[in-house]
């Protein structure tokens, strides 16, 4: 009897951990460094981080909104690769977006956080409302930066900014070639090394 009552719980217990269990998804594309990659992304959690050189992949997990009518649209050419993510989850919807180590990157995200590795090239980045994080690599890669928040902080360890408040803003000049446009309605930008 004890057996069977041991056997039970424990296929009850593996049944309650695979419903638990959140799903992955994922789509990618080939596509070679050096092109641009534009992205309209809906409200969530985005990581954007260097990968393979000769590919996009976009993985995603979460939301527990069965309403949702989530919609992703990866397409690649030769040199300008596009993802549209639209009508995402409300809570816990995580994204991964892996892109080529070089390549110059354009972003509009409704709300939500954005965590940016360190990727060579131009980065154009506008959110209307959330916490953005981006990796710049070395400052003097770029020829043009500005930042600006609304309502937030504006901190940067790579440039030696730190303001906080209303309708705050830095710009700055280099040697490099790269440019660095990045714009938060309400929320934090932070841009380290």
């Amino acid at each position: 009897m004890k057996r069977i009552s041991l056997a039970f719980t424990m296929m009850m217990a593996a049944m309650v951990a695979a419903q638990a269990q959140t799903p992955t998804n994922s789509i990618g594309r080939p596509w070679a460094a050096g092109g641009r990659f534009e992205m309209k992304l809906a409200a969530g959690d985005y990581e954007i981080r260097p990968g393979a050189d000769d590919r996009v992949l976009v993985t995603w997990t979460g939301g527990d909104d069965a309403k949702a009518d989530l919609k992703v649209t990866l397409t690649a050419t030769e040199k300008l690769g596009k993802l549209v993510i639209k009508n995402t989850p409300h809570s816990n919807f995580h994204v991964r977006i892996e892109l080529p180590q070089t390549c110059d990157v354009r972003v509009r995200l409704s709300a939500g956080n954005l965590e940016f590795g360190s990727i060579k090239g131009s980065k154009d980045i506008e959110s209307h409302a959330g916490n953005l994080d981006l990796s710049v690599g070395n400052p003097s890669d770029y020829a043009k930066v500005n930042a600006s928040v609304r309502v937030g902080d504006l901190v940067s360890s790579a440039f030696d900014i730190s303001k906080a408040g209303f309708f705050r803003r830095f710009n700055w000049a280099g040697p490099g070639t790269y440019k660095l446009h990045v714009h938060v309605g309400a929320g934090n930008i932070n841009l380290n090394w």
